[in-house]
């Protein structure tokens, strides 16, 4: 009931917390795939396309709920259904103080508060994943029932497919019956939506999308060591994200470190040592993930990749700090300090982009022809489609490009507007005047913090 109880009040505050518009790029490319067209080439959403995710969102949104609602819906739910399963986990491993402990740590710490009120898949995924090794770690193992979860996991976030790799190493080294009817039940419910989604999208289609999107996310934009390949930047991003991601300030992670001294300095005077054996369990079953995070995730501007480590993490710090109920407290006091007013703004503060969007419809859409406008920028575009700004929009990096474009319209527009993410071109043949800056004080954006617009007089 304590367990039941807790999930309950982390769906409640994720649910309170959500986003109310799409966060990010990808976050975009959930609701569309939801609400509108699912279609890989238009990023809607973009590969491995995350069918269990879409599909549940679809049924949702059937239901009467808006594509947003119904994503951050499921991540809400998600995040809760992590809590339960990894407090149970807890419970076995090291008591109720533990199971408690752990409650709170997620239900307070950034990323597990966000990414549960989100319109991305991470929250969903890391719930899967979680279910499957309670059924193997949480007293009674369940076999079939954590085939099926980790099947699901991969059809809901295929990127945590390391996570699946460690799954059957633990099954591996169990009774070889079980590992058996484990495997057996992970296949029959990955082939359950993976041959449906295979026919759906075509095996061409599918093979040429996955060769386009692989390429590019090693080689181009997917922020893996291949195009990021400072490892010294990637260990600091690495530190910073786990920290951040758990209390996105300072002197709240100093104090939560603090706590754990104290858990286990009082544990060591009660002669009642952590279970390292458990903790040691841990950190070897998300290894392959976190060498998979490492070198081929972008850390280093998402730390959201990070989620299932963040969840270890926590579950590490409550198996040391359930030999004392004040450092308990004292962390989770900590952590919401710094959390919670993070997750007031997300809630409550449009993301720039969104809120250019809004400002574009007042200032632009109402004065004049949509023909007489044109908006040139970067990924933020995204963003001022999705909110039905219907303004002749091209995405180009500099302005020299948009000199190309210029000299190619049949009506060339009165008024041209350009985001910050579009750089100056080689030559000084325009005027830039700022009409306007978009911000939100929150770790939360993908984007800049801060988007400004500006017009552009050629």
């Amino acid at each position: 009931m304590q367990r039941a109880a807790l999930a309950a009040i982390c769906l409640a505050s994720c649910v309170a917390l959500r986003a109310t518009v799409p966060d990010d790029y990808d976050s975009i490319g959930f609701v569309l795939g939801i609400g509108d067209v699912f279609d890989m080439a238009r990023f809607q959403p973009h590969f491995p396309g995350y069918p269990v995710f879409v599909g549940a969102g679809r049924s949702l949104a059937s239901l009467g709920l808006s594509p947003m609602v119904a994503a951050t819906t499921l991540s809400a739910f998600g995040s809760a259904v992590t809590l339960f399963a990894v407090a149970g986990i807890a419970a076995e491993q090291a008591g109720m103080r533990a199971m408690v402990a752990y409650s709170l740590l997620h239900i307070v710490a950034w990323l597990p508060l966000c990414l549960g009120g989100a319109a991305l898949s991470e929250a969903a995924g890391a719930a899967c994943a979680a279910v499957s090794f309670a059924m193997l770690f949480g007293g009674k193992s369940r076999p079939i029932a954590s085939g099926i979860a980790i099947a699901m996991m991969l059809g809901v976030r295929l990127s945590y497919w390391p996570i699946a790799f460690a799954w059957f190493g633990c099954w591996l080294v169990r009774e070889r019956r079980e590992c058996a009817r484990a495997s057996v039940a992970a296949s029959v419910a990955a082939a359950a939506w993976a041959i449906p989604f295979v026919v759906a999208v075509g095996p061409k289609e599918l093979v040429q999308l996955g060769r386009v999107h692989v390429v590019g996310h090693f080689a181009e934009w997917g922020g893996s060591i291949a195009t990021r390949p400072s490892v010294i930047d990637r260990v600091s991003a690495l530190l910073r994200g786990l920290s951040g991601s758990i209390a996105p300030s300072r002197v709240s992670v100093a104090v939560v470190i603090g706590s754990v001294a104290l858990g286990w300095i009082v544990a060591r005077k009660r002669q009642r040592s952590t279970d390292a054996r458990a903790i040691g369990a841990i950190a070897l079953i998300l290894a392959p993930y976190a060498i998979w995070a490492f070198f081929a995730q972008n850390i280093i501007d998402q730390p959201r990749h990070l989620l299932p480590l963040v969840e270890a993490l926590l579950l590490a710090f409550a198996l040391i700090l359930e030999s004392s109920w004040p450092a308990i407290a004292i962390a989770t006091a900590a952590i919401g300090v710094a959390a919670l007013p993070h997750a007031l703004v997300r809630h409550t503060t449009l993301p720039p982009a969104a809120q250019a969007a809004e400002w574009i419809r007042g200032e632009v859409a109402h004065d004049r022809p949509f023909s007489d406008t044109m908006i040139f920028g970067g990924r933020s575009l995204r963003f001022f489609s999705a909110a039905g700004l219907n303004v002749p929009m091209r995405e180009r990096a500099s302005l020299a490009e948009i000199g190309v474009d210029l000299g190619r319209v049949d009506h060339f527009p009165k008024r041209i507007i350009v985001t910050s993410e579009v750089g100056d071109g080689p030559r000084r043949t325009y005027t830039r005047r700022q009409i306007g800056q978009f911000c939100r004080d929150s770790s939360v954006d993908a984007l800049p913090l801060c988007l400004q617009l500006f017009d552009i007089i050629w």
